[in-house]
Order: structure tokens, then sequence, then C-alpha cells
């Protein structure tokens, strides 16, 4: 029986015929009364399990340190408020000012020279093919002097003889002297033809020589004139074409130069966004930061709720150790209560007997 217990035992005097059992009894009760006070060996209270003491040193840890994201967010708005990213400095474009490395080219074909400059007429000076004698010419003067002649001949002549014949004598000086004259009209006549078909023949080769050569020397002229118009042409094409080349050299490079720049400028831009974007990602999780520090607890506290519930059950392993243990230290005197009730009973006698647990050793609280 456990120590401090009351025992209530309440009798009447019983007839003979039950004073053996009433003997048993008070044998029993002095053997009861005899037993030694025993404790209870086992603990009555359940110990904090590991995982308590996991949720303690936890809460502790994160009391004293703190919740690395809260942390974070405090520094972070901390150095942001203390004017720690004024001296930011913004990406600088490193194309700026980017160089044409075709600037200042020259042109290759500046100054061409014309090939054909200062070409000769190779026909100046070309002499005239047809100056000199004509070979025809002699030909067709016997030709027109025998028809004079012939003319002579046949109508001069025969007038004359008539002439001498009438007047009856045989050289007759009058018509000697007509003739004569006309003799020397003849041969005046056919000098003047020769002479003239002559200078009319000199000059119509003179006048053929003349537009031959000058047929010649325009061509030549004309030549010459598109030789060098060619040759200017040439020269003006390349240089026009060293021209092009020097342009599109130089605006090859100004554009590659330009877009080195545009490139730059958008690099710059996007670092700089990227830069924005994050700092206002810092500053964002800086205000989220105690929704991910709050969790802290509650895994803390969801751990201690579990350690608790195994400590609960733990607890109740113990009370029910214990409650079959102090129920098996009051079998005695339950046995002894009941065989004391049966006497009572059937002897007519009131016997009671009952025994109050300390309260301290029962587990109450």
């Amino acid at each position: 029986m456990g120590g401090g217990d009351t025992t209530t035992t309440t009798a009447s005097d019983i007839p003979e015929i039950y004073k053996p059992y009433a003997l048993d009894y008070m044998g029993r009760a002095l053997a009861t009364s005899n037993l030694p006070y025993e404790t209870y060996q086992g603990s009555r209270t359940a110990d904090f399990n590991p995982v308590q003491y996991g949720a303690m040193d936890a809460t502790l840890n994160r009391a004293a340190s703190g919740n690395a994201a809260t942390n974070a967010g405090e520094q972070q708005v901390a150095n942001t408020a203390a004017g720690a990213y004024m001296g930011y400095q913004a990406p600088q474009n490193q194309y700026m000012g980017a160089y044409n490395p075709a600037a200042g080219v020259f042109n290759s074909q500046a100054g061409a020279y014309n090939p054909n400059a200062n070409n000769l007429n190779q026909f100046a000076g070309t002499q005239n093919p047809y100056f000199g004698s004509n070979p025809y010419l002699d030909n067709a003067i016997r030709s027109s002097t025998e028809d004079v002649v012939k003319g002579y001949n046949q109508t001069i002549v025969p007038q004359l003889d008539m002439m001498e014949a009438r007047s009856g004598s045989f050289g007759n000086s009058g018509v000697d002297q007509m003739r004569a004259n006309a003799a020397s009209d003849l041969t005046e006549n056919i000098g003047k033809m020769s002479q003239g078909m002559r200078f009319q023949d000199y000059t119509t080769q003179q006048g053929l020589g003349e537009a031959a050569v000058n047929r010649l020397y325009g061509a030549g002229q004309q030549q010459v004139g598109n030789q060098y118009g060619a040759g200017q042409q040439y020269a003006n094409q390349l240089y026009g074409a060293g021209s092009q080349q020097a342009g599109n050299l130089y605006g090859a490079g100004q554009q590659y130069a330009n877009q080195l720049y545009s490139g730059g400028e958008a690099l710059a831009g996007r670092q700089q966004n990227a830069y924005d974007a994050e700092r206002n990602r810092m500053l964002s999780a800086s205000g989220i930061s105690p929704t991910f520090a709050n969790q802290d607890w509650t895994d803390i506290s969801k751990m201690s709720d579990v350690g608790g519930q195994l400590q609960d059950q733990s607890q109740k392993y113990i009370d029910q150790n214990y409650a079959d243990w102090f129920g098996a230290q009051q079998y005695p005197l339950q046995q002894l209560n009941t065989m004391g009730q049966g006497m009572g009973a059937y002897a007519g006698a009131k016997t009671t007997t009952q025994t109050t647990p300390n309260p301290s050793f029962l587990g109450l609280k």
C-alpha cells in the first residue's frame, strides 16, 4: 500500500458461526497491514523527447541568430537607406565615339590619266593624191582639138577654097590673108582649148584633192577626238569608280561604327535595366522576407506539436503502467474489502473497510 493511504474500518459484533471467517479476515487484514510500503519505481512524468529538444534548439537558435532572409532583407534596406548604392556607376557604352576605319579613305583613281590625251591626227599634213598630171587629159585634149581641126577643115577651108576659086586666080593675097588668119585663129583656139581644159583639170584635181585631204584630216581629227573623249570618259569612269568605292568604304565604315555605338548603347541599357530589375527584386525580397521568417516559427511550432504528441503518448504509457501497478497494490485491499463486505451481509453485521490513497501518489494534479 502506498504511504499516507487512509483506511477506515467500521465493524459490529458478529454471530459465532461467522467468527472463523472473521478470524481469517482479521488475519488477512493483519497480513495486509504488515505489507511494507512500496514505492513506484517507474517515472511518473514523460521526459522531453528528441523532437522536442530539437524544437527547443531551433527556437533558441532562431531567437539568437534570426532568420537569414530577414537579416539579408534588413541589411538590404539598411544599405539602401544609408545610400550605399548612391555611388553606383551606370554602365558606359564602350563604343562611345567609335572611329570609322574608312574615314578619309583616298580615291585610288584620283587624277586618272587619259591615255589618249595629246593623240596626233595621223592625217595631219596629208598631201593631195590627185595633184599632178592627169593621164587622161592629153587624150581628151587631142580628141577635142581633132574635132576643132575637123570642123575647120570641113567648114573654113572649103569656104576659103571657094572664095579663091571665085576670084579666078590662084594665090589670091586676100584669100591667103584670110586663110592665114583662119589658121592663126585655129591654132589660137586649139591653144586656148588645151589651156582651158588643162586649167579646168587642175582646178578639178585641186578640189578633189583638197576634199580628200579635208575628209582624211577631218576623219583623223574626229578619230583623235573620239579617242580623247573615250580616254577621258575612261579616266572619268575610273575616277568615278574610285570615288564610289571610297564612298562605299566610308559609308560601310561609318555604318559599322554606328552599329558598334548602337550595340554599345543597347548593351549599356540592358545592363542598366538588369541592375534596376535586380535592385527592385532585392527591395521586393526585403518586403517579403518576414513571411519567410515567420515560416521558421511555423516549422518550429509544428515540430514542437509533434514532440508534444509524442510526449503525450509516452505520458499515457507511463500513466497506464502506474495505474496497473497501483491496481496490483490495491488488489489485497480489494480482496479484503470484498471478504469483509460478504461477512457483513450474511452475518447481519456491518463491516466496512475503505482505503483512500494519498492523492500525491495517484498521479493526481
